[in-house]
């Protein structure tokens, strides 16, 4: 289904740019404006790290943070990384017009979630890969099956200011739109360019945990 759907999406983009079409479906020439087409990126790279722990965080709290005689742990650590985005959006739509410079809080709000994600990235490999954390991993990363809370301290503020990254690059779609005729088309190609990226994403962390 991925082939296809490629060959697909890549026929639909020759259709829309070589046919002489009265009122194309995508305006290309959005494709030409390199602040929408950056702002779409870090919006699908945004989805992409939500949907990596949503999937991966909750399989390793079943896996190494449950407590059987806290049955609610469990469940509560799993819901952070949902929690924390959405905070994380909440707290940009607010912050974002007070601080103004909206690509810089891209920018660093981006490199600050990279940092608290590098500090657990790393022992997550080594989970996913059934590999003891001394062996391949000593020092690179802060989180050992001991340390729950620091691993659920850096996975929601992780997630909490790509959620605030997020927010700010979904509304820099609209305003990085040349033309403000067509603020519909430039969010709507961006949302599905957001889920097709969030989608691909999504089935490589699934067939990797499957396999």
């Amino acid at each position: 289904t991925i082939v296809v759907g490629f060959v697909a999406l890549v026929l639909f983009v020759l259709w829309e740019s070589f046919a002489k079409l009265k009122e194309p479906l995508v305006p290309m020439h959005l494709f030409r404006n390199r602040g929408w087409n950056a702002a779409t990126i870090v919006s699908g790279l945004g989805a992409s790290i939500y949907y990596a722990f949503a999937i991966v965080w909750p399989q390793m709290v079943v896996v190494l943070y449950s407590d059987d005689s806290r049955p609610m742990d469990g469940p509560w650590l799993s819901s952070l990384v949902g929690l924390c985005i959405v905070l994380g959006e909440i707290v940009g739509g607010f912050c974002a017009k007070s601080i103004g410079k909206l690509k810089y809080q891209c920018f660093v709000t981006l490199l600050i979630g990279g940092i608290f994600f590098a500090c657990k990235l790393m022992f997550s490999v080594c989970v996913i890969f059934s590999t003891t954390f001394t062996d391949i991993c000593p020092g690179v990363a802060t989180c050992t099956p001991d340390t729950r809370a620091r691993a659920a301290a850096l996975v929601s503020f992780g997630v909490f200011f790509i959620g605030w990254t997020e927010s700010l690059a979904i509304t820099m779609v609209t305003l990085t739109a040349k033309d403000q005729t067509q603020l519909g088309s430039a969010s709507g190609v961006a949302g599905s360019i957001r889920f097709l990226i969030s989608s691909i994403s999504a089935t490589v962390y699934t067939v990797i945990l499957t396999n």
